[in-house]
């Protein structure tokens, strides 16, 4: 009768939770300073610490993905424990089987399904894989092993304590734990927990809904941030001002030095309640996700998933041109422009598209060293310079050298990538050229080329532009 409680449980209950979060972060550590904060390194679903008066004991850091790492039952905490059944994956783990080698024999996904007597398949949502120390675990008895009345030689299996590792064996002592009366206690405890957490039904509803309340609150708040993100950045308009302090923020009018970001952020808030809240309890050293280190963050990311797609459309077209050229920046930092030319077919009608990608900083100027630039960011991007039908640069001897510049470098690579010199470039040498032909020309743009210089220093004069005038 257990068994067919089970089984009958295996299709009702999906985990809706996304991908494993690396640790639990208790409530005091949402305090630190916003200074430090990482989108990266936090779960948004992480409760506030208002959520309860009272936050009991600091939580132990727990990386679900490793189950090696988690405390022994007898030593789990009860808000561990629900942290786990809402973040364990979704049935089936993450595996490279060709790492998991042990005495010439690997893991095989097959280990993660059980073939019922019907013939129907379901998944081993129990079974859990610790990466760095390459052994499997049963995760509803490393969680509630301490609450079950089996034998205790079930208790102290290798799948519960230490992980199982030898892979010989494996089909064998994975089919006989799970008929054990040990684990089949585990799975119902495990599932009847899971079922009340998300009815919010169990004896501790309270506080999941308030922990509901706080997802659903910081979510929004973080959404509010992206989209002002992207507002300044579509429109190319500074973020940050002087004065950037957020303590009181709502009782203060509108200020030019508090930069365009914060003051967004305080715009927004008329309309969404959730931020509304934060910014009106915020205080110094408290999580509000509007620190500088947030916001360069999500630029991050924003310019990650444009160049991502960008890429993307390129693989799609297969064949590219490239252009790169060199300039420094305001800090004298040499850097290298990449764009690259493709040609987009849509359902009835093409277009060619000239994308920029990305600057890259380079230390050299010689043929051979920006060749080597180029190829190494071609390969990062997933790019195959055999697909290349075309390159481009301006006309400098280490760029478009018939011998060792890029162009020939990049030739004996791939003889298919022809060279087409920058025509903006090659106009402007032609005029440069043909104005040093001309005496005239020569005195005109020497006038206009020492125009502001000289009107630099009649500024200075007491009579200003008076001593310049005819």
């Amino acid at each position: 009768m257990v068994q067919d409680m089970i089984e009958a449980d295996e299709h009702c209950i999906s985990s809706d939770i996304g991908p494993s979060t690396v640790r639990v972060i208790n409530t005091e550590n949402l305090k630190q300073s916003d200074e430090n904060e990482s989108i990266c390194s936090r779960d948004i679903n992480e409760p506030d610490k208002h959520i309860s008066s009272d936050p009991g004991p600091s939580t132990v850091a727990i990386n679900p993905a490793d189950p090696s790492t988690w405390p022994s039952s007898e030593n789990l905490e009860d808000t561990q424990r629900a942290y786990l059944i809402k973040e364990i994956s979704s049935f089936f783990p993450d595996i490279d089987f060709s790492k998991t080698e042990r005495e010439g024999r690997h893991l095989t996904k097959s280990m993660w399904y059980r073939i019922l007597s019907n013939g129907k398949t379901i998944k081993r949502s129990w079974l859990t894989y610790s990466k760095p120390k390459n052994a499997l675990f049963c995760a509803y008895c490393k969680v509630f092993s301490s609450r079950t009345s089996g034998p205790s030689s079930q208790v102290t299996s290798t799948l519960v304590t230490t992980g199982f590792i030898n892979w010989k064996k494996a089909s064998e002592r994975i089919d006989q734990h799970e008929r054990s009366l040990n684990h089949k206690q585990c799975e119902i405890i495990w599932k009847t927990r899971s079922i009340a957490m998300k009815t919010c039904k169990g004896i501790d509803k309270e506080l999941e809904k308030s922990i509901e309340f706080e997802k659903r609150k910081w979510k929004e708040v973080l959404f509010a941030v992206i989209d002002a993100v992207m507002y300044l950045a579509t429109n190319c308009l500074e973020f940050r001002g002087s004065d950037e302090s957020i303590e009181n923020i709502l009782e203060q009018s509108h200020s030019h030095s508090r930069g365009n970001f914060l003051n967004l952020m305080i715009l927004l808030a008329k309309y969404n309640p959730s931020l509304t809240s934060v910014l009106s309890n915020i205080k110094k050293g408290q999580t509000s996700y509007l620190s500088k280190t947030i916001q360069n963050e999500v630029i991050e990311l924003l310019g990650n998933t444009c160049r991502d797609q960008l890429l993307y459309k390129i693989k799609k077209a297969k064949y590219f041109t490239i252009m790169f050229d060199c300039t420094p920046d305001t800090s004298y930092t040499e850097q290298m422009s990449q764009v690259i030319r493709y040609v987009e077919i849509e359902t009835e009608s093409c277009s060619i598209k000239e994308t920029f990608i990305d600057f890259i900083e380079v230390e050299g100027k010689t043929g051979e060293y920006l060749t080597s630039q180029i190829l190494e960011k071609l390969r990062n991007d997933g790019l195959d310079i055999q697909q290349c039908r075309g390159q481009s640069y301006d006309n400098g001897s280490n760029m478009s050298g018939i011998h060792k510049g890029v162009e020939a470098r990049i030739l004996q690579q791939n003889e298919l990538a022809e060279f087409v010199p920058c025509i903006a470039h090659s106009l402007n040498l032609v005029g440069m050229h043909a104005a040093l032909a001309s005496t005239e020309a020569v005195k005109l743009f020497g006038v206009v080329q020492n125009a502001p210089r000289q009107s630099c220093r009649a500024l200075a004069k007491p009579g200003g532009l008076q001593s310049i005038r005819p």
